[in-house]
């Protein structure tokens, strides 16, 4: 078939741009044409009252002191879809244009990075062709590979985002995976990170963007924890080193917070899991000991409890220990020792006791309550910590995302039959565990995590001096390394265990 015999309209020239540009059954214009020619076409689809999606450097570089108060009369958008303009765009997403102390535009540095200046005069074309982690057209390779690109882009970003030119900052970043940064005058710095073509659905909901990506590598929030100290409005380094401290801590607090509301709706839902005596079976230990029904357990190995399963994890925990174990009876506290039982069916050492029916709670008590089940898995995570480190449980029984989305669906094929209120109250209490866990594991004192930073500021308190920041970056380097490798073999360990 030609073209002859289609409806297809073919347009060429300045004068089919403009026809393009100003077509009355459009509402946007991609300006994607390379060089000044863009201009023109931008201009007429302005005054047509069309927004404009920007991918051409030149029409702003040129001629922003005539589009953007052009734009503004008109009331059309410009939306920037080049990479780094548009990360910038949605960094300052829900944000005040007056709260933005920098922009910072990043460059990959180019085939010639690091090179002398007498290198440089032996350069060839081919070799500015070259550039390491882009494949494009000749010109825009070449001006990439010379930094020529940066200038442009720094004057495409007066004029986008409205601030001066000495507010934009180029910033080298060899692995092209952040492609550009928002620094707010809190200190706080907003990035667009992503690996290449891994995004595959994205949706921006009240700021904040949210995304599927292939590889979980994408948006970050930095408080600028590893910048110098400097003059810069709001400088986290500038803070008092109490006021870092607080910022640091509440990221693993608010794990906590959450898992504290989580627990609350979940007691309210489901009732208190009282450590009261249900049963006891004949032929173990606490029938013998004279346990019973209706006995409230108030201690365990020296430690206080408040709810049942503290007695089951605690069993667990000492698995064939003897335990002192304290109760009250008639409102009388008496104790007993026990030597737990090993239960050849089960294949577990036990005392030989269960459970009551979970009690109807009130608000107090759901608060009260609440607390005790975030103490709970608090408690949970630490003994499952310290059997690690003593070689008790291996590596190979550790979980990561994969494993946390088979056990929701475990949970969920489990529970669907009993309707959807058993479905979110399972769904809910996994919640707790993941999120009292979280806060637990990020406190740890390990480097490249919330506790390991917090080392560094409470011996700057004590000492009254900080610890230099390039030996600090590279202890937590140290430390990002390892906790790859850690997810690499949480990884492993998931997909051969669900899988295979």
């Amino acid at each position: 078939m030609n073209v002859a015999d289609t409806d297809t309209q073919i347009v060429a020239g300045m004068d089919g741009l403009l026809e393009v540009a100003t077509m009355n059954d459009t509402e946007i214009l991609v300006t994607a044409v390379v060089g000044m020619i863009g201009i023109r076409p931008t201009i007429e689809a302005i005054k047509a009252g069309k927004d404009i999606a920007l991918a051409n450097k030149e029409t702003l570089v040129t001629a922003g002191h005539i589009i953007i108060p052009l734009a503004k009369k008109m009331g059309v958008s410009i939306l920037p879809v080049d990479s780094e303009h548009s990360a910038i765009f949605q960094s300052l997403q829900g944000n005040r244009h007056g709260a933005v102390h920098k922009i910072l535009l990043t460059a990959s540095g180019g085939p010639f990075r690091g090179k002398k200046s007498e290198e440089l005069m032996e350069i060839k074309v081919e070799d500015t062709l070259n550039h390491p982690n882009w494949t494009m057209g000749r010109k825009i390779t070449i001006d990439s590979s010379t930094m020529v690109n940066k200038g442009l882009e720094v004057i495409e970003a007066k004029w986008l985002f409205d601030v001066d030119v000495d507010r934009v900052q180029v910033v080298v970043q060899p692995q092209s995976i952040i492609h550009s940064m928002v620094q707010y005058v809190d200190g706080a710095i907003i990035a667009e990170l992503g690996t290449h073509g891994t995004e595959s659905f994205a949706k921006e909901y009240k700021g904040t963007k949210y995304c599927i990506k292939l590889l979980p590598i994408g948006g970050l929030c930095m408080m600028g924890e590893d910048e110098e100290a400097t003059d810069a409005p709001g400088n986290f380094n500038n803070k008092s080193v109490w006021a870092r401290i607080s910022v640091i801590a509440a990221g693993p607090v608010f794990n906590f917070i959450l898992a504290f509301v989580a627990a609350v709706v979940l007691i309210l839902m489901i009732g208190i899991d009282k450590p009261v005596v249900g049963a006891v079976e004949q032929g173990f230990p606490a029938a013998e000991a004279g346990l019973k029904e209706g006995d409230v357990i108030t201690g365990i190995g020296g430690e206080k409890v408040h709810i049942f399963r503290e007695i089951s994890s605690y069993n667990q925990f000492h698995q064939g220990e003897t335990t002192e174990i304290t109760f009250l009876r008639d409102g009388v506290e008496r104790g007993v020792v026990l030597t737990p039982q090993f239960d050849d069916s089960l294949g577990y050492y036990k005392f030989g006791i269960g459970a009551t029916p979970n009690e109807k709670a009130t608000v107090f008590e759901s608060l009260q309550y609440g607390l005790y089940e975030v103490k709970y898995w608090i408690e949970v995570t630490i003994d499952s910590l310290k059997m690690l480190v003593t070689g008790q449980i291996g590596f190979d029984q550790l979980s990561g995302p994969v494993g946390i989305v088979d056990v929701v669906d475990d949970s969920y094929q489990q529970s669907k039959a009993y309707g959807a209120k058993i479905v979110f109250a399972q769904l809910l209490y996994i919640g707790i565990l993941i999120s009292a866990n979280l806060g637990v594991m990020n406190l740890l004192p390990l480097p490249a995590l919330d506790g390991g930073r917090l080392v560094f500021l409470f011996v700057e308190a004590v000492r009254k001096k900080r610890i230099p920041p390039e030996k600090e970056a590279y202890v937590h380097m140290v430390g990002i390394a390892l906790l790859m490798l850690l997810m690499v073999v949480v990884m492993f360990n998931d997909i051969r265990r669900v899988f295979f």
